[in-house]
């Protein structure tokens, strides 16, 4: 192996490592592994676009800005209503992020500042360029925001 190639990232891995070190409210991180867990028992290819997702939405978030929401929209950006149900009942920021519209009637009544909103808005653009999401998918999201 010549010093150029590099061996390919184990992005389930990386995701269960960064999970296991945040300290995060509600069990989200208890919540993500258990939702990591289900995902290998059950749909591996998901699992890894999921964790890939994770990686994608840290790398691509400002440098100066706490990784962990950008973190856990990517990890749960595949997820399913029955899983956001199970998995996100006590995380309302990636729910909002991670939502389709269906999902979202409601949510934007909540008291949420400005600054949040913002931060929603660019987790949700940037989800809507990762490979493999519908690009017109999140636009609706982003412009429901007040």
């Amino acid at each position: 192996m010549s010093l150029k190639e590099t061996m390919p990232l184990d992005y389930v891995g990386w995701a269960r490592r960064a999970n296991a070190c945040w300290i995060v409210h509600h069990d989200l991180g208890r919540n993500a592994a258990s939702y990591i867990d289900h995902l290998e028992q059950g749909d591996r290819p998901r699992l890894i676009s999921s964790c890939r997702n994770a990686y994608r939405m840290v790398w691509r978030r400002d440098s100066m800005e706490d990784p962990k929401p950008w973190f856990y929209s990517g990890l749960f950006s595949l997820v399913t209503a029955s899983e956001a149900e199970k998995f996100l009942a006590n995380h309302w920021l990636t729910q909002i992020a991670t939502a389709t519209s269906m999902e979202t009637s409601g949510v934007f009544q909540m008291n949420v500042s400005g600054i949040t909103l913002e931060k929603i808005r660019r987790i949700q653009k940037t989800m809507a360029k990762l490979p493999g999401q519908d690009q017109g998918s999140m636009s609706h999201l982003v412009e429901a925001l007040p």
